[in-house]
């Protein structure tokens, strides 16, 4: 077998003992785009129909966004997150400022990463996108952007973060 057909059948295989719950630990490593994308329909086809719970440890973020309701994030063996990612995706936003915006910033109440680059300041903040921009607003600051995140973008932040 190829390493994309024997990827397939181990699903298969997995699959014929009707767990309860499935635990796939990378399961697109090493397999090109096609057959990842395959493989990806596959197991979303196997969760309609054999109603399962389904668990991927991943580093192919983009790869499982389109599917998973739940995300956890882990660094360092410790639990970083865990929410829904609908809730999670409307809660993160990239707050683009200028630098010297950073004299009279205001006091967010969670910010995950913060960083500077071309006379930018990038913050990754929580929170609701109208809160954060009134809080801006009544600083007298006018950011640049205040952009939401992907999943990709916010595993990053928190990875970033909790090795900075």
């Amino acid at each position: 077998f190829s390493r994309g057909m024997y990827t397939k059948v181990t699903l298969l295989v997995a699959l014929s003992r009707d767990p309860e719950l499935l635990i796939l630990d990378d399961p697109t490593l090493g397999l090109d785009t096609a057959s990842r994308r395959d493989f990806m329909s596959g197991v979303v086809a196997a969760i309609r129909e054999f109603e399962r719970t389904v668990v991927f440890s991943t580093h192919i973020i983009p790869e499982i966004e389109g599917l998973v309701d739940y995300v956890g994030v882990m660094v360092d063996g410790k639990l970083q997150i865990e929410e829904q990612l609908d809730t999670l995706k409307e809660s993160c936003f990239e707050v683009r400022l200028p630098a010297a915006a950073s004299v009279r910033l205001p006091e967010f109440a969670d910010v995950i990463l913060r960083s500077e680059n071309n006379n930018e300041l990038v913050l990754v903040v929580r929170g609701c996108k109208a809160s954060i921009t009134a809080q801006l607003d009544a600083a007298g600051i006018i950011p640049l952007d205040v952009a939401p995140l992907n999943l990709e973008d916010i595993f990053l932040a928190l990875t970033q973060s909790a090795t900075a």
